[in-house]
């Protein structure tokens, strides 16, 4: 396995798309759970974070492709 260096930006961009995919599993198991208050809750978060995730990310993303990037999930939490 080779090593790759990211930048603290690049980092910081994984580490929050990272924690919106981690929060969107969180809301889908607290639906199944019929946990709705929960999983209102979380859902809260979600939309508090993405204008953080926004300025993280490449302005060559618009703001509707950060919230569409943000409740796309992918992998395993």
């Amino acid at each position: 396995m080779v090593a790759t260096k990211t930048t603290p930006s690049a980092e910081r961009q994984q580490d929050l798309l990272a924690l919106m995919n981690m929060l969107g599993y969180a809301q889908n198991a607290a639906k199944d759970m019929g946990a709705s208050v929960a999983a209102s809750l979380i859902n809260d978060a979600v939309i508090a974070l993405l204008p953080c995730l926004q300025k993280e990310l490449p302005d060559s993303l618009a703001a509707g492709s950060v919230a569409q990037l943000s409740q796309t999930r992918s992998g395993h939490c």
